[in-house]
């Protein structure tokens, strides 16, 4: 993976057109309203793209992305670098992986070498804000470096936030204004809430047929099972149904009553987006505005053939790595579909420059693709291989895990023991432990087999051979990479930042 080559000739006819050099415009306030004077980045955390109607047509509870997904390009093989909100984020941020980034487990503090997208959108002249709600990605952790201090928010970007009120009266007032507006956070992470229910039961009955099933006592009972066994169901689910004694039975029962839980967070998710649209429409800024819908990785439910279940960040399953992500750019020249060739997480922030018409800077070095040019069909989209893998674990969750399955396959913080895929067209190959710590291949055909149960590999294959060489070289890379970074960064190893790594690793269920 290369960055992405911009010939000089290229930066200088894209500043002329989109008048984008950052010195002062002369000429009338309309003449560079080419340029999205509102960029949204909306980024959810731990969202299973086959629970949006956008990805999945049965699925009702999302109207509103729906709608937006009918308005905008939608991406269906879009492909994040891990299953860990740190990891990913970073590579959305800086259009770069782990090698590059440095950001290999979280939480991790991003460096100041590193340039990122937020400070390629000020250099532009927009105003940028974060609204600073995912700890793994915080502007404490140097994520979003161009947001300046008093553009960071502790909270969700909801409708009627009075800092979205001041913008929205800015751009209004002032026609040269332009903002970037970003929000990280969580609403669907584990452990489901219920907190939902009592709104998505009623609305959407046929979700919640388990509940003809169950009594009332048994609701509650298996509620109380998952949280009180939470790391263990989803870390050792084998060993916790043993000593549960869980039925298969039960098992179908909770896993049904966890899946409703998960629907009924991702409906509320879509009013949340869909009244923050409505708030940009009312302001009559919508049509003027780039709004990116999308996530740091997937969520797996419950799957009999595992290995972990209700979780993420150690599997390189395709619902934890194909995420989703919905562009809406009404004057930027794209028109509402589907874009179905492979992207990358790594391809966005090129590629949102590129919407934007923003020069891009010297500073900005990427792994990448702009495929803005591909999106509105000027240029023929390139064949992407998106390389992924899974988590390291942190050294503070490695000494507060619980044991079990992920033990033997994850015993230490150590980047050897990571797993790797590569994904081309509809296929996949995984590197990956085997068990034993014995790692071994395997290829999976996704249009055939989503749920990834048949193993195709076949070791006297050339194409087989080639991909089995090119993971092990990625491998090796992330390890070089790793101890090299290591050396250089200036880690603080004091208890005091133990202590903070720990409260944050817990926020979101991560260590008990």
């Amino acid at each position: 993976m290369k960055p992405h080559p911009f010939s000089a000739i290229f930066l200088t006819i894209c500043c002329l057109l989109l008048g984008c050099s950052g010195s002062k415009p002369t000429d009338p306030p309309t003449a560079n309203r080419s340029q999205p004077r509102l960029v949204l980045l909306y980024m959810t955390c731990t969202l299973n793209k086959s629970f949006l109607s956008p990805y999945n047509p049965k699925v009702q509870f999302t109207p509103n992305l729906e709608n937006f997904g009918s308005e905008s390009v939608v991406f269906g093989k879009h492909r994040t670098e891990a299953g860990l909100s740190g990891v990913a984020f970073a590579s959305i941020y800086t259009g770069s992986q782990a090698q590059s980034h440095g950001v290999f487990t979280h939480p991790a503090r991003l460096s100041n070498s590193v340039y990122d997208v937020t400070d390629a959108f000020a250099e532009d002249g927009y105003d940028v804000f974060l609204w600073d709600a995912q700890p793994m990605c915080s502007k404490e952790l140097n994520y979003a470096q161009g947001a300046p201090s008093q553009n960071v928010f502790k909270r969700i970007l909801q409708s009627g936030d009075p800092e979205l009120k001041k913008i929205l009266n800015r751009l209004a007032r002032d026609p040269n204004y332009k903002a970037l507006l970003i929000t990280t956070f969580t609403l669907t992470h584990g452990p489901y809430a219920a907190d939902h229910l009592g709104s998505f039961v009623p609305t959407y009955p046929e979700e919640c047929q388990i509940l003809t099933e169950i009594t009332q006592e048994e609701l509650q009972k298996f509620l109380g099972l998952y949280r009180r066994n939470y790391h263990a169901l989803r870390f050792d689910f084998d060993n916790a149904r043993s000593e549960l004694n869980l039925t298969p039975e039960d098992v179908s029962k909770l896993s049904r009553v966890l899946e409703m839980l998960y629907k009924s967070n991702v409906n509320f998710l879509d009013r949340w987006f869909g009244a923050l649209l409505s708030e940009l429409d009312d302001a009559g800024i919508l049509d003027e505005s780039l709004i990116v819908f999308t996530a740091d990785h997937g969520e797996s439910l419950y799957e009999e053939q595992g290995p972990f279940n209700w979780s993420h960040a150690h599997t390189l399953k395709g619902n934890v790595l194909d995420v989703p992500l919905i562009i809406r750019a009404a004057k930027a020249g794209i028109s509402p579909g589907r874009f179905d060739r492979v992207t990358r997480s790594v391809d966005l922030f090129p590629t949102l420059v590129g919407l934007a018409g923003i020069q891009p800077a010297e500073e900005m070095t990427v792994m990448g693709v702009d495929l803005s040019e591909a999106i509105k069909g000027h240029e023929e989209t390139p064949d992407l291989l998106a390389y992924s893998h899974t988590a390291m674990v942190p050294p503070v969750s490695a000494e507060n895990t619980i044991g079990g399955l992920r033990q033997e396959l994850y015993p230490k913080t150590d980047m050897e023991l990571t797993w790797v895929a590569v994904r081309e067209g509809d296929r996949v190959w995984k590197y990956k432990n085997q068990g034993d710590k014995q790692f071994g291949f395997e290829r999976f055909n996704l249009r055939d087999d989503p749920a990834e149960t048949s193993d195709l590999f076949d070791s006297e294959s050339p194409r087989d051979q080639q991909m089995a060489e090119e993971l092990v070289q990625y491998k090796a890379q992330l390890v070089r990479a790793y101890n090299q970074w290591t050396r250089r960064r200036n880690q603080d190893t004091e208890s005091s930042q133990q202590k903070k790594a720990l409260q944050k690793l817990r926020s979101l269920g991560y260590v008990k």
